[in-house]
């Protein structure tokens, strides 16, 4: 099973309301807590800022390992430092569905506190996917980043593979040839198409 790893709590490349995305989200508090954000001045949870659905559920998770009983949270707008008492504060207002253990990786559930006795891995690379045991709590980090590098999967000896070209799949209804000039012509609807794509790949190897 795996949830999708966002970008301030956005699927990358993505815009509309797509079928086969539908999915419970990690949401990275590094994206939204930082030196005078929204949060420390609006009363406002994740939900209502990012605009997501009440079926889909939110999972927040830091990006960096604890640190002398302190977690560093990295921003473009500049890091930060947060301890246990501060990211509790953080949790009542952000309100995620569950969120990532300030002192391990345990997952807990934030209407009962209770640990739901999952360790959520993002996968930052494909190789890391092809290891990962079966039945295995994932994000995708990697599906995103192969999209910003446009590499293409494929499914190859039931194994999620890098393409060696773009090539036309049945994932959209574009006529043959007209993805690759997409990428050729540098047009960002290329991402949208191949974000689709490589998600619907990677749906379809986990269910072989």
């Amino acid at each position: 099973m795996f949830l999708i790893s966002t970008k301030f709590g956005m699927i990358p490349n993505i815009v509309s309301d797509i079928e086969s995305l539908k999915k419970d989200r990690i949401l990275f508090i590094d994206d939204f807590i930082f030196r005078d954000c929204i949060f420390f001045h609006q009363n406002i949870s994740l939900r209502d800022f990012c605009n997501i659905k009440k079926d889909i559920k939110i999972y927040l998770m830091f990006k960096n390992n604890l640190k002398n009983q302190r977690r560093i949270v990295t921003s473009k707008r500049g890091n930060m430092s947060i301890n246990k008492e501060e990211y509790d504060k953080y949790i009542k207002i952000l309100q995620p569905d569950y969120y990532q253990d300030f002192s391990s990786t345990k997952i807990i559930n934030n209407i009962n506190n209770i640990n739901i006795n999952n360790v959520i891995k993002d996968i930052k690379t494909l190789e890391e996917f092809n290891k990962l045991k079966s039945n295995t709590l994932f994000g995708t980090t990697f599906i995103n980043k192969l999209v910003e590098e446009n590499k293409m999967l494929q499914i190859i000896d039931n194994q999620l593979v890098v393409s060696e070209d773009i090539f036309d799949c049945k994932c959209t209804d574009l006529s043959p040839g007209y993805l690759k000039h997409l990428l050729e012509m540098k047009e960002i609807n290329f991402k949208y198409y191949l974000t689709i794509h490589n998600y619907n790949q990677l749906e379809k190897i986990l269910k072989k």
